[in-house]
């Protein structure tokens, strides 16, 4: 009886201790007739210990940019457009280039354009990415989904009018094969601020983090920590990489966090759903080797997995099962 207690007692905090856990739920997103639309959801515990991706939060120091990145060269803002200059100075460009090294040591400078000419238009509902001018609406609109463009090897500095299906600086290559992070997902939260162990918990589980502030010169990138305080940078508007440390972070009133679930760069395979890694354009050249099955109009889809053997292996564990039940359900009736 008092095993049975302690057990029950021990299950308890275990399932309090569980829904008491930050979470953060990221949208699943496919792009359906030229729109981004949400298919699901995947919540994520943030974990406080050792199962956190990139460290322990409570760790003495944590730095997941320790090498200098391509990115983070100086960008004459004199002759781009407004939204190129606003892709540079909001932050998203260092952060698509953050984000990349830290979760696939991909060290790329990444393509503007690729965005503006082969990102989805609209979103489910109607709504537009883009105003006249080429300005994103809400960043959380340009996903991973079909990866960032490098784009030093492919796409290039200027506007193809539309996609280009074979990369503009070399037309042997494929936009889609020279495009990193395609498994990453993407959430904006809308937050009153987090504290530093909050934000360190999430650079622990899921790498930068790219942050709005009020009253900040630019918009910070948390990457890392050390003894002394909280590692972030930002782009001034010189167009130059500043980087800076702190004790707290300012008032966050918007944090962009990711999450890889799957590497679509070199795992898919053909059972893998198009909401985990999409599938290549039919006008891409990667098209023809991605591993999945076409449906008649030539649309990729994901093959059903492969029947289960039952082994005896398995077949013994089974029967363990029964045993365990058998033996444990008459001393909880007499509970």
């Amino acid at each position: 009886m008092r095993l049975i207690m302690y057990m029950t007692f021990n299950i308890l905090l275990l399932a309090i201790g569980l829904a008491l856990a930050a979470t953060e739920v990221f949208q699943r997103n496919i792009i359906k007739n030229g729109e981004l639309t949400v298919s699901g959801e995947l919540s994520i515990t943030v974990e406080t210990g050792s199962n956190a991706k990139f460290g322990r939060f409570n760790q003495t120091s944590l730095n997941l940019l320790n090498t200098t990145l391509k990115a983070w060269e100086s960008i004459d803002l004199y002759y781009l457009s407004q939204a190129e200059e606003e892709y540079y100075t909001s932050g998203f460009y260092d952060f698509q280039a953050a984000i990349l090294y830290a979760y696939n040591k991909k060290n790329i400078k990444p393509s503007y354009w690729y965005i503006r000419d082969c990102a989805p238009k609209k979103v489910s509902g109607g709504s537009d990415v883009f105003d006249e001018a080429g300005r994103v609406s809400s960043w959380e609109y340009i996903t991973f989904i079909q990866g960032v463009n490098d784009a030093e090897v492919c796409y290039g500095p200027v506007s193809q009018g539309t996609c280009s299906y074979t990369c503009p600086l070399n037309n042997s290559k494929s936009p889609f094969q020279y495009s990193y992070g395609k498994g990453i997902l993407l959430k904006a939260s809308l937050t009153p601020g987090y504290t530093a162990d909050e934000l360190k918990q999430r650079i622990a589980n899921f790498g930068p983090i790219f942050t709005v502030e009020s009253g900040s010169t630019g918009n910070p990138i948390y990457y890392g920590w050390d003894a002394t305080g909280l590692l972030y940078l930002y782009r001034d508007k010189n167009g130059v990489v500043q980087k800076e440390k702190t004790t707290q972070p300012g008032g966050i009133s918007k944090a962009y966090v990711a999450y890889q679930p799957i590497d679509c760069d070199g795992t898919i395979t053909a059972q893998t759903p198009l909401d985990n890694c999409e599938c290549p354009p039919a006008s891409d050249p990667a098209y023809n080797t991605d591993p999945r099955p076409k449906d008649k109009d030539g649309n990729c889809y994901a093959a059903d997995p492969p029947p289960k053997v039952v082994t005896a292996s398995g077949a013994t564990r089974a029967a363990w099962t029964v045993i365990a039940a058998v033996l444990l359900l008459p001393l909880l009736s007499m509970w």
